[in-house]
């Protein structure tokens, strides 16, 4: 299973954009994907997106342009991705490139 977290110090409305940025991304490629959520108990309280994506069913490195393109267009942004117990987070193309030679020595 891959693993990404939108991580970084963006706060409020702009990691709301950021979160629903990269959930429309992977949603438009076809990337099957759950997200976790943060559930409020007050029924009128609704949830929250904790911008932590767990993809289904993906082997290989489908997902890395998805990744790459985030990053490009978020300068200063950073995202953390976990491959079974190895994890990096980057902020530029070049990292991500980095994690997917650990992915392929998995596979």
């Amino acid at each position: 299973m891959v693993r990404i977290e939108v991580a970084g110090d963006a706060t409020g409305e702009t990691r709301r954009a950021d979160v629903d940025a990269l959930r429309q991304a992977l949603a438009d490629s076809g990337i099957e994907h759950r997200e976790l959520m943060l559930v409020r108990k007050s029924m009128d309280a609704g949830r929250e997106a904790l911008g932590v994506f767990e993809l289904m069913n993906q082997v290989g490195r489908d997902w890395a342009p998805i990744i790459v393109a985030y990053l490009v267009g978020r300068r200063g942004r950073k995202v953390t991705v976990t491959v079974g117990d190895k994890s990096i987070t980057a902020e530029s193309k070049k990292e991500v490139e980095e994690l997917l030679d650990v992915v392929d020595r998995l596979h």
